[in-house]
């Protein structure tokens, strides 16, 4: 561990949070992020709106960059892989799977990977909810019927949380959010929004910049 990832254990496992928004997972050796979103910038071109897919590339490169200080054997990807419908980033994705045959990949599809869940299927492991240790993997656990006793580590939320300060000022930074009902994956994707959570007492949230993943759950215990 360095001093930019923050460790976390939850139900006896030992996970690092990382500023790159994904959790290794060492006893595993497993790499756990979510919402790519990969194509919305073409999304948005279609809809006349200029963002360059750039972007996408950059987060498949960070993506190399994590695997590189990490022995991963496995990536789990909880949903919004894609976006939308088929896209040139497809391409981009296939290209870096074959870039990286020793992984394995999963993906437990989300509510946008319908639209290119056949295609994903025949180049990746695409299942609806991945059990693994004590965890239920799953994109939304409000829409899949989960098998009692695992705990659920989910994305789609693109969880954030709000710091504020003197002077009236905020910063809103993604976060990794842990509950007793379970946990929630920061999106992966530089090219998606936030949703601000509202933690209650005893929860656990980890806020991330560039630089660091710092610990905030001490705010929640009143």
């Amino acid at each position: 561990m360095n001093e930019r990832q923050a460790k976390f254990s939850i139900k006896g496992e030992l996970l690092y949070l990382l500023p790159e928004r994904c959790i290794y997972w060492p006893c595993q050796k497993a790499l756990l992020l979510s919402d790519l979103h990969l194509g919305k910038a073409g999304h948005f071109r279609k809809a006349g709106i200029p963002v360059s897919a750039q972007i996408h590339l950059e987060d498949l490169a960070r993506l190399s960059t994590v695997l590189v200080a990490n022995p991963v054997e496995r990536v789990l990807i909880l949903g919004d892989l894609f976006h939308s419908e088929m896209n040139r980033e497809f391409a981009a994705w296939c290209s870096w799977l074959d870039q990286h045959q020793y992984l394995q990949c999963t993906l437990v599809a989300g509510n946008h990977d319908q639209l290119t869940l056949q295609e994903l299927s025949e180049v990746m492991e695409v299942k609806e909810v991945e059990y693994v240790g004590p965890f239920a993997l799953v994109h939304n656990p409000l829409e899949v019927k989960l098998k009692a006793g695992y705990y659920p580590i989910s994305g789609h939320l693109h969880p954030g949380i709000t710091l504020s300060g003197k002077g009236r000022q905020s910063l809103s930074l993604p976060c990794f959010y842990f509950g007793k009902n379970g946990g929630v994956l920061p999106a992966f994707g530089n090219f998606t929004g936030l949703h601000r959570l509202r933690p209650a007492k005893g929860d656990q949230v980890f806020a991330i910049t560039k630089e660091k993943v710092y610990s905030f759950s001490g705010l929640f215990e009143r």
